[in-house]
């Protein structure tokens, strides 16, 4: 099976290959707006009074919502990596940051 760089951004949704349509038709992508980690979306609806951030990263965790490592998720590295992914498909020229 063979997996293209689709899968990292919208879980293999065809984000990627809508975006390259649009560019391809004449439209200029002006704005991108998009929930960009299910993992950060998760552990912000599920902290609360009675259960702490710590609780909330477990639970996202165990049910598979996080990267192995989840500090990949709290420090933005992932998000960083999807809006670099993104701004380049819809013809930005973006540098990664180290």
């Amino acid at each position: 099976m063979k997996f293209t760089y689709e899968t990292n951004v919208g879980a293999g949704l065809p984000i990627i290959s809508t975006l390259n349509d649009l560019i391809r038709s004449g439209d200029k992508i002006v704005r991108l707006e998009a929930v960009l980690s299910g993992t950060l979306n998760f552990i912000f609806n599920t902290i609360s009074e009675t259960i702490p951030l710590s609780k909330a990263i477990q639970i996202a965790k165990e049910k598979g919502y996080s990267e192995p490592d989840p500090r990949i998720d709290l420090s933005g590295t992932d998000v960083r990596r999807k809006l670099l992914i993104l701004s380049r498909e819809a013809g930005y020229e973006l540098k990664a940051a180290i």
